[in-house]
């Protein structure tokens, strides 16, 4: 279910400066209800605060998505 491990080095850009640290948590997020025709008005006030489905991991500059992680820096660099 998850591309990187905890205590992996990834890569990633933030405010254009590449940086890299090291995977400290990783969520999932499995989320029906922030689509409207789904959910009552009461459903989607309670669960949609925890957003659409998603695997978020966290490093010391914060949380990012799984599609704004690279392996390596090279791998980062190759598209921009």
């Amino acid at each position: 279910m998850f591309k990187y491990k905890l205590d992996q080095l990834v890569w990633y850009l933030e405010n254009n400066n590449v940086l890299s640290a090291t995977i400290l948590s990783r969520r999932y997020i499995d989320n029906l209800f922030p689509q409207k025709e789904r959910c009552t008005e009461e459903q989607e006030e309670l669960f949609g605060r925890f957003g659409n489905e998603c695997i978020l991991y966290a490093t010391v500059h914060g949380e990012y998505s799984e599609d704004e992680l690279f392996s390596t820096k090279e791998e980062l660099l190759s598209k921009m």
